[in-house]
């Protein structure tokens, strides 16, 4: 490699030569030379120009070709150094070094310049030393501490023993103590340290010298004072003198502009003296006639000095910009006689010189890394004004050469020429170019890197020069940051955009992020965005690392130190659900809820202010469980939390206003220490009507405690209404308690005449209390609830049992809609068969017809649904209003009860006692088995039952004759035909008819014979014939119309023409007066039946004329149409 890309650092060298087309620079130096020449007093110019413009490059043309004593001074080079100093001995130094400078000035400048850099000098310091009282003693003891040892080793140990034997060893005690004496020294030290409150690891007072001994110090010092305005122009005065010359003197002052303002403007002031040459109190002003000033600066740069020196006055608007700019201008104006500008390179220039560069410096290297070397710098100009300067272009070409042997063929010339381009043209961070690059690789192009100059392929190498990787690490390191913020952010938007702009690959480092994902926190944040960017079904690609690694760091973690007033969190947790839920992770999404709430009791327990916060968090919590029990549709397991009563009261507030109940539950205690708070006089306070309502609704145990204090909280000064203790929560409390908790005896209120008195006094107040409580006897009495007894001893509560009875007692679809409602919320809606029984309960029909009216059957849906109908039936109500809706209950029973079938299985049925009921049955029935089961049972009804039917006209007939239409060939037996012979004589009696014969009866007489067999009929009919024969007189006209198709008429036509003379008697006897009518009837009846003209009434019609028109003359009406039917038929006109 190194071969193949030889090249060489480009010196950052000021030119010595003008290397562009037009020769500027060139031009400008000999402008400068010219001048100079031609001017016998010295002036200041200014070289006015951009940064690396080619300032310093004319500045060097005219070093180079001036024939002056030329000083040039980089105020940038010393910045920090007192620079007027630096100047001075700078200028010195040049002074020494011109040819025509001799040994005597040199020696007279080299003394100025050590007076004027005071280079050394000799300081002696005087430093007393002694020792401490500490030290002291310390050195008398150490003394002492030799002896001591001395002597302790000289002992003969031999004869040493610590029994007492009357002797000591004075040499060994006085050793000890001496040698023991440097540690009582210390430990005294420390106690007076202790006994004085001092600071006993304070070194100071274990310190052994004290600064109060006397020393001698030489050293050298250098010194670094700057030099005044008025030593300054001493100075400067004196070296020109020294210097004396006839050449003219070329001062270039470079890089003002770059330094420091403040030191800046004091270079400026202090150079006053002879750059303007005007100063009239300089004896020697001609001294400085012959000195010429340059000034190379960046006109911008320069003016923000004297924007820095009106700073103080701290404004920022367009006038005080402009008057800056102004006092900039008039400072130019009055420091510089001549400004020339120095132009920036035109394009061609640039190119140029750029293109000789590139041949001279990467000559070995293929034409087209060359080319495109120069195309990257030549389309990242932003216009045609926009050219680089020299500088830019060696900086450029230099970090080319290096980069390009550092990394390996697979990055592309291209993409190292454009990352020089932006680190060090443009001067953007790799930070900076890492996010341009992101957009870049999508599929959707845009236009901010250089119009799609660059391809994916340098894009991606861009990337591995930026984070220096290789070229396949380079995608991933540039787009996994942007993945993990789209994975950071909640809705998805940003995943779901780099998803579709860059394709597969997103996919593949979308798994690799969440493989190398080893904590569980981010894991799961990252379900938000996932889940609101690729919906429910997670795309194959990353259905199973996701799933995998979320269920792997959910089983394991056991921190529940999240913040869950975190959105994200709370987010999260219910995206996560949904994921889990979407693949049936029942088990694990319980070990998520659980670990939720785990976090929201240790937050809540943890937290500042838990009391204040607690709702807040409360109705997050409490929304995302809701949430996620309804979309998972588990029935997760209560857990219990080890709270204190005033955070169950807080959250319980809460929850009862979210109505979300159950999901954490209190520990008995606190249930009973919310007991207590029931009092028997007091209100009951709302936040103890949540709480109590919680855990009911949470649907614990054990709440008996509850109601016992509630129940004496109403007998409370024996059922007396006083407010403000009594209120409509009393009795919501209750009702609540008793819709929803059923272990509880609650005859303990009901039978209590206190409970009766308080809710009197509740229904005057809020007129809603007496429609629940009726509704509630309902369900505790049943059907006894018009019969419910409490003891007298309060008017108010016999008050309130009245309404109660009326309630029930009454048809009223207001009251039943009611009563469906609550039976309903109770689960009890088939206790209304159980009302029912009592026929006294009037408002049962209403709930049918209303459930009826609503399409609502469940109630029917029941069984021994028989029964139910009969009690429906003995409601005693208008019978067209209600036989009307009875039919259509029927109707329903059959259809979603098994009353068909029960039917069936029944041994007997008692059709004489439920015979509508039954004819009903029939009517809508189409089950042929039930139906002949009847038939059957009907054969078994005595005749006394029949007679007893007929009699009273009941739908006993009706139901027979209902079989007989589904069934033509159904017919009674003999008990029947009894029956009816027995009715159809004593009913049609003229006088005392023993029985009410029935308009029904009249118009179904031939179906009601018809239900007997035609052997009884023709039995039947003989006897009909027989009656009329023998009693004619007695029997009325019915009994001859109705039974007009049941005689033996050939019997009775030769009866009469047998007795054909009593018969012609009969007739003459009928017109006798008064006129019988009844016996006219008959006749007509017989000769009616007589269509042989069998009977002969000739010869008597002469007998029979007279009377018979005689009687029309005064008749009129149906009489007359009788007497004329005979007169007819006897062929009388």
């Amino acid at each position: 490699m190194q071969n193949k890309y030889n090249y060489k650092i480009l010196r950052e060298e000021v030119e010595v030569n003008d290397f562009f087309e037009d020769k500027t620079h060139e031009n400008i130096s000999n402008s400068l030379i010219k001048l100079i020449k031609n001017e016998d007093r010295g002036i200041t110019i200014g070289l006015a120009g951009q940064w690396g413009s080619g300032k310093s490059t004319i500045i060097n043309l005219l070093r180079k070709n001036c024939g002056f004593v030329f000083f040039y001074f980089d105020a940038w080079a010393h910045e920090g150094d007192p620079l007027r100093r630096i100047f001075l001995e700078s200028l010195i130094n040049c002074f020494k070094e011109v040819p025509e400078t001799n040994e005597l000035k040199i020696r007279e400048l080299e003394v100025k310049r050590k007076e004027i850099s005071k280079e050394e000098r000799v300081k002696t310091t005087v430093i007393k030393r002694s020792t401490t009282k500490l030290g002291l003693y310390l050195a008398i003891t150490t003394l002492l501490l030799t002896i001591g040892v001395a002597l302790i080793s000289a002992v003969n140990y031999e004869n040493l023993t610590f029994e007492f034997t009357g002797k000591y060893n004075i040499a060994f005690w006085i050793g000890l103590l001496f040698s023991l004496s440097p540690f009582f020294v210390l430990l005294c030290n420390f106690i007076h340290l202790k006994r004085n409150k001092k600071v006993v690891s304070n070194l100071k007072y274990w310190s052994f010298l004290q600064n109060n001994s006397t020393e001698t110090i030489t050293e050298k010092v250098s010194n670094d004072e700057e030099r005044t305005s008025i030593e300054f122009e001493k100075y400067f005065q004196q070296i020109i003198d020294i210097f004396e010359t006839n050449k003219k003197i070329v001062i270039v002052l470079d890089n003002l502009d770059r330094i420091d303002a403040n030191d800046s403007l004091k270079i400026w002031s202090t150079l006053q003296t002879f750059i303007q040459h005007k100063n009239p109190t300089s004896r020697n002003y001609k001294s400085f006639e012959k000195i010429f000033t340059i000034i190379p600066y960046d006109e911008e740069s320069l003016e923000k000095i004297w924007e820095n020196y009106k700073g103080d006055e701290k404004e920022e608007s367009i006038e005080h910009n402009k008057v800056d700019k102004e006092f900039a201008k008039s400072f130019f104006d009055k420091s510089f006689q001549v400004r020339i500008d120095v132009p920036m390179p035109i394009l061609s220039n640039w190119i140029e010189f750029l293109n000789k560069l590139v041949k001279e410096n990467f000559g070995n290297w293929n034409d087209e890394d060359k080319k495109v070397i120069i195309e990257v710098i030549q389309i990242t100009r932003k216009n045609i004004l926009d050219n680089p300067k020299p500088r830019e272009i060696k900086n450029y070409l230099n970090q080319i050469g290096f980069l390009r042997n550092h990394f390996k063929d697979e990055i592309s010339t291209k993409s190292i020429a454009y990352y020089v381009y932006k680190r060090y043209l443009e001067n953007k961070s790799n930070k900076e170019i890492a996010e341009e690059l992101v957009p870049g690789i999508s599929s959707k192009k845009n236009t901010t890197l250089e119009n799609n100059f660059l391809s994916n392929d340098n894009i991606i190498e861009l990337a591995a020069i930026t984070y220096g990787v290789p070229k396949l690490k380079g995608q991933e390191i540039l787009l996994t940051p942007e993945i993990i913020k789209g994975l950071s952010e909640v809705d998805g938007v940003k995943l779901k955009q780099q998803k579709d702009e860059f394709g597969e690959v997103f996919w593949s480092l979308l798994i690799n992020i969440i493989s190398k994902t080893n904590d569980f926190l981010t894991i799961f944040k990252y379900s938000s965005s996932i889940y609101n960017a690729f919906g429910e079904k997670l795309n194959e690609k990353i259905k199973s690392s996701y799933i995998k690694t979320l269920i792997k760091h959910l089983n394991s973690e056991k921190n529940v130190n999240f913040e869950i007033d975190n959105e994200l969190f709370n987010a999260s947790i219910v995206t996560a659900a949904k994921h889990l839920n979407n693949y049936d992770k029942r088990d694990d999404i319980k070990a998520l809820w659980q670990l939720y709430i785990f976090a929201y009791n240790y937050h809540i327990n943890t937290k500042e202010n838990k009391y204040e916060n607690v709702a807040n968090i409360t109705d997050k919590v409490f929304k995302n469980l809701n949430e996620i029990q309804e979309f998972t549709k588990i029935d997760f397991d209560q857990i219990q939390l080890d709270l204190d009563i005033e955070m169950w009261k807080a959250i319980c507030v809460k929850a009862c206003e979210l109505e979300i109940f159950g999901y954490i539950i209190p520990n008995q205690k606190i249930i009973e220490q919310t007991s207590v708070w029931i009092n028997e006089g007091s209100k009951i306070e709302d936040h103890i009507y949540d709480m109590a309502k919680y855990y009911l609704n949470s649907k614990l145990k054990n709440l008996d405690i509850i109601l016992n204090y509630l129940l004496k909280h109403f007998k409370y000064n024996q059922g007396h209404f006083i407010s403000p203790i009594f209120d409509i929560k009393s009795f919501n409390l209750f009702y609540d308690y008793f819709m929803n908790y059923r272990e509880y005896d609650y005859s303990q209120f009901f039978n209590s005449y206190e409970f009766y008195g308080v809710l009197f006094r509740n229904n005057r107040a809020e007129n809603s209390v007496i429609n629940k409580l009726s509704i509630l006897c309902g369900i505790h009495f049943k059907e006894n609830v018009s019969k419910i007894v409490v003891p007298n001893a309060n008017g108010n509560s016999q008050t309130m049992l009245s309404e109660i009875k009326t309630f029930w007692s009454q048809t009223n679809s207001n009251y039943a809609d009611e009563v469906i409602q609550v039976f309903k919320d109770y689960k009890c809606l088939n206790l209304i068969w159980d009302i029912a029984i009592n026929g006294n309960n009037k408002l049962i029909p209403s709930i049918i017809n209303q459930l009826i009216i609503s399409d609502d059957y469940d109630i029917f849906k029941i069984d021994n649904s028989f029964e139910k109908i009969i009690s429906i039936n003995n409601f005693e109500i208008d019978t067209e209003e209600f036989e009307i809706k009875f039919e259509e209950i029927i109707k329903i029973f059959i259809q979603y009860s098994k009353l068909e079938k029960e039917l069936l299985e029944m041994e007997n049925i008692d059709i004489i006692n439920n015979e509508y009921v039954i004819y009903k049955i029939v009517i809508l029935s189409k089950n042929k088995n039930l139906l002949k089961k009847i038939e059957n049972l009907s054969k078994d009804i005595s005749k006394d039952e029949f007679l007893e039917s007929l009699k009273v006209d009941d739908y006993l007939l009706k139901l027979m004759l209902e079989l007989k239409s589904k069934n033509p060939k159904f017919i009674l037996n003999y008990s029947y035909y009894e029956a009816m012979h027995e009715f159809n004589y004593g009913a049609m009696v003229k006088d005392n008819p023993k029985y009410l014969l029935h308009n029904w009866q009249r118009e179904n007489w031939d179906n009601l014979i018809n239900l007997m067999s035609e052997t009884l009929i023709n039995q039947m009919c003989s006897l009909n014939s027989q009656n009329i024969f023998n009693d004619k007189d007695k029997l009325s006209n019915d009994y001859y119309h109705l039974n007009n198709n049941y005689l033996d008429k050939t019997y009775l036509i030769l009866k009469i023409v047998e007795n054909i003379t009593d018969f012609k008697i009969y007739i003459e006897e009928s017109f006798n007066e008064p006129i019988d009518f009844d016996k006219i009837s008959f006749v007509n009846f017989i000769l009616n039946i007589d269509s042989e003209r069998k009977i002969k009434l000739v010869d008597f019609k002469e007998v029979i004329s007279e009377p018979i028109k005689k009687s029309l003359e005064n008749l009129d009406g149906e009489n007359k149409l009788i007497v004329i039917r005979l007169a007819e038929r006897l062929g009388i006109k």
